[in-house]
C-alpha cells in the first residue's frame, strides 16, 4: 500500500513538475516574441488539446502572469494576443530562461498598428523552431550583430548547419521605398551575407523583382538570397530543416546523396551542397529548394565545359512548382537534370503529418485569406 501510495506521489510529482515547465516554456515565448495570439500558442504547445489550452492559458491570467488584448480585424474581434507581466517576467529571471529583465510594459507591443506585422513574423518562431531552424526575436538579433534598432529586419534565422540569415517580410502592398530601404540594408550589410525574404502576395514579388532587374548587384554580391511566399513558411520549410531527413527523402525518390567535400570547390562549384548518381549517371546537385537567387545564378553560369572535365553532370533540387524554368535550361544544354520533389514525396518525413493536417485546415496566418476579410 505505501509503495502505490509512493507511486501516486512520484507521478503527481512529475506531472506537476511537467506543469511548471510547459508554463516557464509558453510565458518564455510570449516573453522573447511580445506577443502571442491564442491561436500561435496552441499550435506551439497544445496541438492536441484545444480546451486544455484554453483553461491553461485561463490560469495563468488568474495567476497574474500574462495579460490578453483583442485583435481587431476590419472592426471586428478576430482572436486573442498575449503578453506577460512582471511577475511572469521575475520568475522567468529566477528559473535562468533569460539573461536580462526588460520592463513588462516596455517588453510588450508598445505601438499595436503594427500588431499584423509582429503576429506574422512571429510564425517564423511558431512553424519552424522544431524543424531544424533556430529563430530568433529581432530586438536580439540586432544586439548580437550591433544593427540600428529601426532596421527592416523581422527576426534572424539559424539553420541546422549554423548559417546564419538576416530575414524579411514584405507585405502585397509594399511600398517602393520600403523595398528601397531593404536594398539599401542589404548593400550596407557587412556582418552577415545571408538572406530571406518572404512576399506575402503576386504583388510584393513583383515589386521586389522589378527593383532586381534593375540592378542584380545588390543581390548577387551576397552567399544567400531566398525570396519566397510567406505560405513557404508553414507548409515547406520544416520539410528542408533538417539535412538528414532531406537526405533519406532523396535517396528514397532519386539514389543516395553524398556532401560535396568543401576542399574540392572552386568558383563554378562554390554552391555545390552534395553529389548523386543517378541512372548511371554523377551529378554535382545544386539545391533550389529554398529558392535561392544565388544558386539560380550559379546553375544558370555553370560552364558547360566542366562536363567534359570532370565526366559530372549537374543537378537542380527544386519543388515541382519550379521546375519549368530549368527543365527550359535543360532544353538547352544536356549536362542537367532536374530533381523535383512534391510534398507529398516526404511521406516519411516526421513533418509530413502535420503538413497534411496544415494543409486541410489552413491552420497558419494566410496572407489569402486575410485579403477575402477572413
Amino acid at each position: 500500500m505505501n509503495r502505490e501510495r509512493a507511486l501516486m506521489v512520484d507521478s503527481y510529482v512529475s506531472e506537476q513538475r511537467a506543469s511548471r515547465v510547459k508554463d516557464l516554456d509558453i510565458l518564455q515565448a510570449i516573453y522573447e516574441y511580445r506577443i502571442l495570439s491564442a491561436s500561435q500558442i496552441k499550435r506551439l504547445f497544445f496541438t492536441d488539446s484545444k480546451k486544455y489550452h484554453y483553461r491553461k492559458m485561463q490560469i495563468m491570467r488568474q495567476k497574474g502572469w500574462i495579460a490578453s488584448k483583442p485583435h481587431v480585424r476590419n472592426g471586428k474581434k478576430y482572436e486573442v494576443v498575449y503578453y506577460v507581466l512582471q511577475p511572469a517576467i521575475e520568475m522567468l529571471f529566477k528559473n535562468n530562461r533569460i539573461r536580462f529583465q526588460r520592463r513588462w510594459d516596455r517588453n510588450k507591443l508598445l505601438d499595436w498598428r503594427k500588431i499584423e506585422r509582429v503576429l506574422d513574423a512571429n510564425e517564423l518562431f511558431v512553424h519552424l523552431h522544431h524543424w531544424g531552424y533556430t529563430v530568433t526575436e529581432d530586438r536580439t538579433w540586432k544586439e548580437t550583430f550591433a544593427l540600428y534598432a529601426g532596421s527592416p529586419i523581422r527576426h534572424g534565422i539559424t539553420l541546422e548547419n549554423s548559417e546564419k540569415y538576416h530575414t524579411f517580410i514584405l507585405p502585397d502592398q509594399v511600398e517602393d521605398e520600403t523595398i528601397r530601404r531593404i536594398r539599401r540594408f542589404i548593400k550596407e550589410e557587412t556582418a552577415l551575407s545571408r538572406y530571406m525574404v518572404y512576399y506575402m502576395g503576386p504583388n510584393a514579388a513583383r515589386s521586389y523583382m522589378k527593383a532586381m532587374s534593375e540592378d542584380k548587384s545588390v543581390e548577387l554580391s551576397k552567399l544567400s538570397f531566398c525570396i519566397m511566399p510567406y505560405e513557404y513558411i508553414a507548409l515547406r520549410m520544416p520539410f528542408i530543416g533538417s539535412q538528414n531527413a532531406l537526405y533519406d527523402v532523396i535517396a528514397e525518390k532519386y539514389g543516395k546523396p553524398t556532401l560535396f567535400p568543401e576542399n574540392k570547390r572552386e568558383e563554378a562549384t562554390a554552391f555545390v551542397s552534395m553529389q548523386l548518381k543517378h541512372e548511371g549517371s554523377d551529378y554535382l546537385v545544386f539545391n533550389y529548394l529554398m529558392n535561392d537567387f544565388i544558386v539560380a545564378n550559379a546553375i544558370w553560369n555553370y560552364p558547360q565545359r566542366k562536363h567534359q572535365e570532370t565526366g559530372k553532370k549537374i543537378g537542380v533540387l527544386c519543388w515541382e512548382d519550379q521546375k519549368d524554368r530549368f527543365e527550359k535550361l535543360s532544353e538547352k544544354r544536356e549536362d542537367l537534370k532536374v530533381f523535383s520533389f512534391k510534398e507529398h514525396d516526404f511521406m516519411l518525413h516526421p513533418f509530413y503529418t502535420r503538413w497534411v493536417e496544415k494543409e486541410a485546415s489552413m491552420d497558419y496566418r494566410n496572407p489569402k485569406n486575410r485579403a477575402k476579410g477572413l
